[in-house]
């Protein structure tokens, strides 16, 4: 089954085990080729060793390019656009509260989608800065989290069926 896709080795693999030709094709019912008894060749490892140099070298050489940080940090903590991670995060807060105002006024979804861009560029530049991650840039209200008995608060997900045209609609109830 690997004469395919690395013949070389197949063949190597083949001589070492001292197989027949015949073990190259597979059969209707998997049965043994080998024989009673059957003496393998030689043992020899079938791959070079690979040292931590030349490990080294490989890694730089396939490496590709690492994409440019545009917004890099400061020794001070604060990103090179100006914004420090504080500056971003009461962005990203106030940003979250215009995404949730739309949604509970039922704005239209191309308006709602715009100021999400919005909210989700801030959150990548704070990551970028340095300043934290998803964690840093939660909201700090607790709708949808559990309270002590098990239930859940805030506004709970209702099911939609999505429509031909790409559409999603709430589900009718059964």
């Amino acid at each position: 089954m690997l004469l395919p896709f690395m013949p070389h080795y197949s063949k190597v693999i083949q001589d070492q085990l001292n197989a027949p030709d015949r073990c190259y094709f597979l059969q209707e019912y998997l049965v043994c080729q080998l024989e009673a008894g059957h003496k393998i060749g030689t043992p020899a490892p079938l791959f070079r060793k690979i040292e931590n140099a030349e490990a080294e070298d490989l890694k730089k050489r396939f490496a590709g390019k690492k994409p440019v940080v545009a917004a890099a940090t400061t020794a001070g903590g604060a990103a090179v656009g100006g914004e420090s991670a504080a500056e971003l995060n009461e962005q990203i807060t106030k940003q979250g509260e215009v995404v949730r105002d739309l949604k509970a006024k039922k704005a239209a979804k191309e308006e709602i989608d715009r100021e999400v861009l919005k909210l989700l560029d801030l959150k990548k530049r704070l990551t970028l800065s340095g300043g934290g991650g998803d964690a840093a840039a939660a909201p700090a209200d607790k709708a949808g989290k559990k309270e002590k008995g098990g239930k859940k608060t805030g506004d709970t997900k209702k099911p939609v069926v999505v429509a031909s045209d790409g559409e999603a609609k709430p589900a009718d109830k059964p």
